[in-house]
């Protein structure tokens, strides 16, 4: 019997536990200065879509009060 794709990718190394290590650590420092960095980065974000929902806003309003009078 063939044996199917999920068994043949089950034998692979890096699909068995043994595969990695288990005395891995982090690096406080790195991890706290990508941490910041990737804040910030959402922060400005953040605020831009922010701004753009402002500006489609003041557009839609813009909008609503212009139409009335194109179409009288």
């Amino acid at each position: 019997m063939q044996q199917s794709n999920y068994e043949i990718y089950g034998q692979a190394d890096f699909n068995q536990p043994s595969y990695y290590p288990l005395n891995q650590s982090v690096d406080g420092k790195q991890y706290l200065i990508r941490s910041t960095v990737l804040r910030r980065m959402g922060d400005e974000q953040g605020a831009k879509e922010d701004s753009l929902k402002a500006n489609a806003l003041r557009t839609a309003q813009m909008f609503d009060r212009c139409l009335p009078h194109a179409l009288s």
